[in-house]
């Protein structure tokens, strides 16, 4: 009879032990740092963009802030003014306006490469000027 309870005293001991190893048994060895914190938000800080003139050349950027990884910019409502460009990767736009002046109005949308990915999107305009 006292071996056993030798027995289990030993057992139980190098349970205990074991369990306070590896941190208590619950967290995988015991690593109590906070995870990290989610990246900052995905934001289009342009809020307005020079005028053009047909036929001169153009280029103004986009800029956006935040997100994860790679982003991509598009054209989500309206349409560019005729002669320009949307760059997906950098956000710029350029090119030469053509065609009738006036004002243009769209919407340009930025995603990001998170699972799943966010997105930010700004009205925007560009007026295009008569050529002097």
């Amino acid at each position: 009879m006292r071996s056993s309870t030798a027995l289990r005293r030993v057992l139980l001991a190098c349970v205990a032990a074991a369990f306070a190893a590896c941190g208590g048994g619950g967290g995988g060895g015991g690593n109590n740092n906070p995870p990290p914190p989610p990246p900052p938000a995905l934001n289009i800080t342009t809020t307005s963009l020079a005028a053009g003139v047909v036929g001169a050349p153009y280029s103004q950027s986009v800029a956006a802030t935040g997100g994860t990884g790679t982003r991509t910019f598009t054209t989500s409502a309206g349409a560019l003014p005729a002669g320009l460009s949307l760059n997906p990767a950098s956000g710029a736009i350029s090119g030469t306006p053509s065609g009738t002046p006036g004002t243009s109005s769209f919407t340009i949308t930025v995603t990001d490469s998170a699972s799943p990915p966010n997105s930010d999107s700004q009205a925007l305009s560009i007026r295009i000027d008569a050529a002097a």
